[in-house]
């Protein structure tokens, strides 16, 4: 049952850093990392309830005034872009970054309707991309605004509830920077003054960019035709403790992002072969931050561009799709990218050749099966406060590919959140034992 909230569009404003930005940092080139992403955006919605904690010493009641509540954010909003200047700036020609002061897109609407409303069974009822600017993995080659790295959607609901909805350019940041923009942003709303200073300008240092006439992106393949559909699912403490007792006699000390994606893998692949035999290779990509590798000193640094890469965890045997096997995959991933992978990583010419050579072999296969397993946990997702507490929910949005799952942590901090997106059919297919712990809740 979709939700029957009506959202009415106030104001679409372009909002620039408060400071230029230097001469000395006005072109940033891309990192070969950067420039193998292909033109999306990475999106996340906070949601916030009317705490009645109001910013304004005015009579008035700042959470009663959506307009001034609006007005402080975008003056915050740019002041936080003379730090994270990339943002404001425009991509060209998939090689460097005009840190041009262009600005960032700044949307604000009301929405008539409760926020617990939206909470209650809406990661199933209702269209979480409304709660963004713009729909962050596809569009027209000729929308002018997805030109624009950076774009912001503030929703005012009648109750006093908000969401703030970000979307932002994957060639410039990955998950990692998406959340330590927001967290500076919110720092800078709250009036705090000890503000760090992003570090923007060591991504190409680290990962030289590639010549433009080589680089060509790893082949995404065409979107399934099947519907697909995004569900959430919670993980307890109890039972990832469950999950975990499950495979420690095959993995020593496995980690509760280990648990639950081998929980999560396991029933797909036995979904898809329930479905077709032919099914016989299954392979997962495991999103790899690389900061604590590269900078291990620096853990509270605010490192900007991509750092983060995706590693094959390949599944053909059926000791490696049992839950213990897939584990172990798992594990055996993250072993491999010791100090020296990294540096062989940051040999872009090498890691390119066999990225591209891999992922043509891959995709050419008819009997394999891909899917991407990315974990936001341990990132302070629910410390984003702008000043009227700390969000209620933080939610991903429906990607158009099938057999995707995002980890994050529960607001508790001691469970787990997997959104994951299947074919409907398939979806339903998932046993009672997964099934159960499916949550509708934002």
């Amino acid at each position: 049952m979709e939700s029957n909230i009506e959202m009415k569009l106030i104001s679409e404003e372009i909002i620039k850093p408060s400071i230029p930005t230097a001469d000395a940092i006005k072109e940033q080139k891309l990192s070969y990392i950067d420039q193998l992403i292909h033109s999306v955006y990475i999106p996340v919605i906070f949601f916030y309830n009317n705490n009645n904690n109001p910013l304004s010493s005015s009579s008035s009641s700042f959470l009663d005034n959506p307009s001034e509540k609006s007005l402080q954010l975008k003056q915050s909003l740019s002041k936080t872009l003379t730090k994270f200047y990339t943002f404001a700036g425009r991509v060209h020609r998939n090689t460097k970054i005009l840190c041009n002061d262009s600005g960032v897109l700044f949307i604000e609407a009301r929405v008539h309707g409760s926020l617990s409303e939206v909470l209650r069974n809406g990661a199933v009822s209702t269209d979480l991309n409304q709660f963004l600017g713009i729909e962050p993995y596809s569009g027209s080659d000729n929308d002018e605004r997805r030109k624009i790295p950076l774009i912001v959607k503030l929703c005012c609901f009648d109750c006093g509830g908000i969401s703030v909805g970000v979307c932002v350019f994957h060639q410039l940041a990955d998950v990692s920077l998406l959340i330590d923009f927001m967290n500076v942003w919110a720092g800078i709303q709250r009036g705090e003054t000890q503000i760090p200073n992003p570090r923007l300008d060591l991504g190409f240092n680290y990962f030289p960019p590639l010549n433009q006439d080589d680089v060509i992106q790893p082949p995404v393949g065409p979107p399934p035709e099947e519907r697909i559909v995004m569900r959430k699912f919670v993980f307890d403490k109890e039972k990832i403790t469950e999950i975990k007792e499950q495979i420690s006699s095959n993995l020593q000390n496995p980690t509760r992002i280990e648990a639950v994606s081998a929980f999560i893998w396991k029933h797909i692949i036995q979904v898809i072969k329930a479905k077709d035999e032919s099914k016989t290779i299954f392979t997962f990509i495991l999103a790899v931050n690389l900061r604590p590798k590269i900078f291990p000193n620096q853990p509270d640094s605010i490192i900007g561009g991509n750092f983060s890469v995706g590693i094959e965890g390949i599944c053909r045997s059926e000791e490696d799709t049992n839950i213990q096997g897939i584990a172990k995959v798992a594990r055996n991933c993250k072993e491999k990218f010791d100090y020296e992978l990294v540096k062989k990583t940051q040999n872009g010419s090498v890691y390119y050749d066999n990225l591209r050579h891999e992922s043509l072999e891959f995709f050419m296969r008819s009997d394999s099966i891909f899917g991407f397993i990315t974990s936001w946990c341990n990132f302070p997702l629910y410390k984003v406060d702008y000043g009227w507490g700390k969000p209620v929910s933080v939610a991903p949005v429906l990607m158009s590919y099938k057999n995707m799952v995002f980890l994050l942590d529960t607001k508790s901090g001691d469970g787990i959140q997997a959104w994951i997106t299947m074919a409907e059919d398939e979806m339903a297919m998932l046993p009672p034992e997964l099934l159960s712990l499916e949550n509708n809740d934002l």
